[in-house]
Order: C-alpha cells, then structure tokens, then sequence
C-alpha cells in the first residue's frame, strides 16, 4: 500500500489505503475491519494517496497522472482533470 487518508465521520474514524494494481481499500471502524473497492481503471494503475474533504467527497492520485473523484464515499470514481475539481 501506497497512500492512507482518515477522516472523522459520524459513525467513527473512517480509514482509506491504496495502492498497486488499482487497490482502494475502506475501513469504517478504524482499521479493524476493510472493505476493498476499485475504480474499476484496471490493474495496471496504482494509487499513490487518498484524501477525503468529508465523508463523500475524496480524491486519488495515481500512476500516469491520473486524478480520481468519488462523490459517494468511495463507492465509485471518476476520471478527473485539474479544470473538474471541485
């Protein structure tokens, strides 16, 4: 694993890791328990660092100069360029 990112949510501290071979993981009870998820870019991308602003919006950046958004805690990530952060 490349990144990790905390946040503060309501139901306790939310924990994000990334890394290698398109690698997203998210814990919700800080660190105990994971859950992996993709950004379905595909194994050949790896993830460098994560960041979360709140409990839905966050960013990752990787391989290639990729910069990903998700919306909805993670659950899903789109393609960013630098003119659609936000």
């Amino acid at each position: 694993l490349w990144g990790v990112g905390t946040l503060e949510a309501e139901a306790g501290q939310w924990v994000w890791a990334v890394g290698e071979q398109d690698v997203v993981m998210r814990s919700e009870d800080a660190g105990t328990t994971w859950t992996q998820h993709s950004t379905g870019m595909g194994p050949r991308y790896s993830w460098y660092g994560v960041s979360f602003g709140n409990s839905s919006l966050g960013w990752l950046v990787g391989s290639y100069g990729v910069v990903m958004q998700s919306k909805d805690s993670g659950f899903s990530w789109s393609p960013q360029t630098l003119e659609g952060l936000t």
